[in-house]
């Protein structure tokens, strides 16, 4: 930046110098106007050939720096202008003295300016300042260190990072999850952030949607569950217990009715209330994919070997009663040995149309064909050890067979079968008694 409070005193330099320049027009002493006389061309009369220096810069400032006379010449008796001197200049930021004041860049010429240092953050903003001859800029604002205040303090680049505080734990105020926080610069102001936004809730021990209640899982959301519990307590509603997901049975008990439901959840359908006759096979076997023409009919056992063993039951029915309504049937064998394999381990019953089945001829090659929906099915633990186990049916498919053999022939026969479980069972040669088939059939009157 120029400084024009100096140009002022220039230029009435200048016109001092003018205004002397004809005092002494060739004596070559040095005058008002500088050595030898004045700069400009004057007027008055003068020695035609004669020659002297000329100077109209102001007092001090010739021969300083870069400030020198030059000459003019009589010519025609008139002094001709003054040709080569150097008179002071604005000072200008460059190493050199241009105003001829005996000192280089004074007055920090072109200070104040704004301008950009090419740092980060406010370390941007600068002014300008003259140093070793040349214009700088010169940072405004050192880096200090950062606040939440939406500037980039420290000038690394980013707004608002590394702050003091920033990070720590800090309670928002809001119940549930949606307590726990974090201190944060958000808008240049710091604030408690959330940790966890509000959700659905969920089983867990914890308020999940921030409504001030632990686990208060809407009810009507709750899917259907199984308890694990017989009969009617089966079907239970899913609930939670301190965190833990549970299935929650039916509030009340119903008592026992002849019905064809385990109303009291015991794990006996109708006991005790229906009348009832437990019958005995009359002829049982199984037979072998891979001993396809060997009859079996003999042995103390029965096998069901995953798509290669079946077993066969035949139930006379004579000693039910005519004329009544089956309510439930209850299929039961003993199982002495059961073991997985891959696949589905249920052991599945079928009903077989074809009663003339003969125990003692049957084989994997002759064996009646069964229908191909199952009638209900078990499902047993795994027991190596011989251990033994009662292995139910109560499906209330098993009724309609039942039903029709009674009012028809008296005669029903069941195949059992499985894709993935070998079970061995005892048959009706085998010497304890509470241990062979059984079929339950229980019954009303109409």
């Amino acid at each position: 930046m120029r400084s024009f409070s100096f140009a002022a005193v220039v230029l009435l330099g200048a016109l001092a110098g003018c205004a002397n320049a004809n005092t002494h027009p060739s004596s070559g002493e040095g005058g008002a106007g500088g050595a030898g006389g004045a700069g400009g061309a004057s007027d008055e009369p003068c020695e035609s050939g004669a020659v002297e220096a000329c100077y109209s810069g102001p007092d001090g400032t010739q021969g300083v720096a870069s400030c020198k006379a030059g000459e003019r010449s009589c010519v025609g008796g008139k002094w001709t202008p003054c040709e080569g001197e150097s008179t002071p200049a604005f000072e200008l930021c460059n190493g050199k003295d241009d105003d001829c004041n005996g000192t280089v860049d004074d007055g920090n010429p072109g200070v104040g300016n704004a301008c950009v240092t090419g740092e980060k953050g406010l370390c941007a903003l600068g002014v300008s300042q003259c140093k070793d001859g040349a214009l700088h800029c010169v940072a405004a604002v050192m880096p200090s260190p950062e606040i939440c205040d939406g500037i980039d303090n420290d000038c690394d680049g980013s707004v608002d990072n590394k702050i003091a505080g920033s990070g720590q734990s800090c309670d928002t105020g809001t119940p549930g999850i949606c307590a726990s926080g974090k201190v944060s610069c958000v808008g240049g102001a710091l604030v408690c952030s959330y940790v966890y936004l509000p959700s659905l809730e969920t089983c867990n021990g914890k308020d999940d949607d921030c409504n001030g209640k632990v686990d208060d899982i809407d009810p009507d959301a709750l899917p259907s569950c199984d308890t694990g519990l017989p009969g009617t307590c089966a079907k239970g509603k899913q609930g939670c217990d301190k965190g833990q997901e549970i299935c929650v049975p039916p509030k009340a008990m119903g008592a026992e009715t002849c019905d064809g439901v385990d109303s009291n959840c015991d794990g006996v359908l109708d006991d005790d209330v229906c009348a009832s006759v437990t019958v005995a096979p009359v002829a049982d076997t199984h037979t072998n994919l891979y001993d396809p023409d060997f009859n079996f009919g003999s042995m103390g056992s029965l096998e069901v070997e995953p798509g290669y063993g079946e077993v066969l039951l035949r139930f006379d029915l004579s000693s039910v009663p005519s004329g009544i309504q089956v309510v439930s049937v209850r299929l039961e064998l003993w199982a002495f040995s059961a073991y997985g394999w891959d696949g589905d381990d249920n052991v599945y019953t079928t009903f077989v149309p074809d009663d003339l089945w003969d125990e003692m001829a049957v084989t994997w090659s002759t064996a009646p064909p069964s229908e191909p929906d199952p009638l209900g099915s078990w499902l047993l633990h795994e027991d190596w050890n011989g251990n033994g186990q009662t292995a139910v049916n109560e499906s209330p498919l098993l009724v309609p067979p039942v039903q029709e053999a009674l009012d028809s022939d008296k005669l029903v026969s069941f195949r059992l079968h499985s894709p993935g479980l070998t079970t061995y069972y005892r048959s009706r040669e085998w010497s304890i008694a509470s241990q062979r088939p059984k079929l339950v059939v229980r019954y009303v009157q109409p």
